[in-house]
């Protein structure tokens, strides 16, 4: 409980809570709980954060467009 009050005040989107021997994660946006077998690296972590983005950014970077003299 103390580990989701905390997400909440920093308004971050994955806490950890630990008793030792077992990592249990939560995401506070859809609620998923489950222990894991040892803390994500940071990678992982930016990696799940931005997976949407970064979707939305490749598809736009895909689209041609034309660039007259740096005025589009």
């Amino acid at each position: 409980m103390q580990a989701k009050s905390y997400a909440e005040k920093l308004k971050i989107r994955y806490t950890y809570s630990t008793n030792g021997r077992e990592i249990y994660e939560i995401d506070m946006v859809n609620g998923e709980e489950q222990i894991i077998p040892s803390f994500p690296t940071p990678e992982t972590l930016w990696r799940r954060l931005y997976s949407d983005e970064n979707t939305w950014r490749e598809r736009f970077a895909a689209v041609p467009f034309e660039d007259v003299g740096g005025s589009r």
